[in-house]
């Protein structure tokens, strides 16, 4: 629904804010100016089986869903490669977790993901004038994260690594002839492969099976961008 919400916003901003700027004529479409930005994002990060890792704590008084919120910073870096193609590089740390109530009257446990995710994002010129511009594309990425769990039962700090696809949707609108607004809008699937700690042991779900940190959702980001 983000998304959505965002593909049809997106363009409506971009082009009121714009109107609003006074452009120097001497500058360069914005596609076609190096870039680079950063700024903070909030995720619907989807973990079935982190979910079903906490669903299991003994004594859990209620069950979690799948879905949780997460919290993203990134900083990223555009080069254009032609008028209509951009390559973009993206590096985002993403915080979320699980909490798990106890019936037994005593602390919670606790579920803690921390993620690193670089990606190489390719990105095509859909709409773009010199202080405007919405870009879509599509990339990869090798990402790592790390789960520390604690609880009355057991602690312990596990690690993951794999591929990552992301789908990307970016504006950038001008604020000054170098300063713009940045919005994006995406989604993200992440193969982390099972968690293991540092002697290869895998904290087991439902049925003894190992835990993955596979993820999946859609995530929104506002930040600031830098246009050389």
């Amino acid at each position: 629904m983000s998304c959505r919400f965002a593909a049809v916003l997106l363009p409506a901003v971009l082009v009121c804010a714009a109107a609003l700027a006074q452009p120097d004529p001497s500058l360069p479409p914005a596609s076609m100016r190096p870039e680079i930005a950063a700024g903070l994002g909030v995720s619907y990060v989807g973990a079935r089986d982190l979910a079903d890792l906490a669903n299991s704590t003994p004594g859990a008084a209620g069950r979690v869903g799948s879905f949780t919120s997460a919290v993203e910073f990134f900083g990223a870096g555009s080069i254009p490669l032609s008028r209509a193609w951009v390559l973009k590089l993206e590096y985002a740390y993403l915080l979320t977790s699980y909490t798990v109530s106890s019936s037994f009257g005593i602390a919670p446990a606790e579920y803690s993901v921390t993620a690193h995710l670089p990606s190489v994002i390719l990105q095509y010129v859909v709409a773009g004038a010199q202080m405007y511009e919405l870009k879509a594309g599509a990339g990869l990425g090798y990402h790592t994260g790390t789960l520390t769990l604690k609880s009355y039962l057991r602690e312990g700090t596990f690690t993951a690594a794999g591929p990552s696809v992301v789908l990307d949707l970016e504006g950038d609108t001008a604020v000054s002839d170098h300063l713009y607004a940045y919005l994006d809008a995406g989604l993200r699937w992440e193969w982390m492969g099972d968690l293991t700690d540092s002697g290869g042991k895998t904290p087991s779900g439902p049925l003894g099976r190992p835990t993955s940190l596979h993820m999946f959702g859609p995530g929104a980001k506002i930040g600031v961008a830098y246009l050389f």
